[in-house]
């Protein structure tokens, strides 16, 4: 009786080892599948803000102000890429044109009326990608933060400094430009392409200059510093 009670008892045959391997497999890949979606979503996102974001200046800068203008920056303290919305315009006594948010003008100041600021639905500044990189391409790629206009922000309840580039278009006919960049006239379009971590390339948002109009792109675009 002990005895064929011992050889009921031998554990896990060849088939079932087979079988929970096998589900461990199916499980583990059904959990990678999720995470690449997530992740993709997140990519998609962060293309779909920077579009929002552009087109939300576009239209506003042409119904209201030529001074609106928004700084596209990187953060050191996350690493992760920014938009805030401000002005290209001069501030008390300064004899040339900078990025400013909208706090900075005068109380006075017209623009400080405008919807554009109050950033209904989206938070302040405006996150646009993390785990990734942000590059823009005009007539060579280069990242976000090699830009040389920059903004102190709150984030977090943490003061940050934002460094990158400045984007605005002009009210009569929404053409784009880059306020403190200097553009060759050669120059036909300018492109913000996002990477994912591994410097896989998600979408290139190719902005017209002469139209201010945008449409995505799938392909690399060179080489760059």
């Amino acid at each position: 009786m002990m005895r064929q009670k011992h050889a009921n008892n031998l554990g896990y045959s060849m088939v079932e080892m087979i079988i929970v391997v096998a589900i461990i497999a199916i499980l583990s890949a059904m959990s990678a599948l999720t995470l690449r979606s997530v992740d993709s979503a997140r990519y998609k996102k962060a293309v779909s803000t920077l579009e929002s974001e552009l087109t939300t200046l576009r239209t506003t800068t042409m119904a209201q102000d030529n001074r609106m203008a928004m700084l596209i920056g990187w953060s050191d303290v996350d690493d992760s890429y920014y938009i805030v919305r401000g002005a290209w315009t001069k501030v008390g006594s300064e004899s040339m044109n900078s990025f400013h948010q909208i706090n900075d003008l005068a109380d006075t100041d017209t623009l400080r009326d405008s919807t554009y600021y109050d950033y209904t639905g989206v938070g302040n500044p405006v996150k646009v990608l993390e785990r990734g990189s942000l590059y823009y391409y005009t007539d060579s790629k280069r990242d976000i933060a090699s830009g040389n206009a920059s903004t102190t922000v709150t984030i977090d309840g943490q003061s940050v400094t934002l460094k990158g580039i400045v984007v605005s278009f002009n009210k009569g006919d929404g053409t784009f430009s880059m306020p403190g960049t200097v553009l060759s006239d050669s120059v036909k379009n300018v492109s913000f392409s996002v990477y994912r971590k591994n410097n896989e390339l998600v979408a290139n948002v190719m902005v017209q200059r002469t139209t201010g109009i945008f449409h995505e792109t799938y392909k690399e675009l060179g080489g760059g510093d």
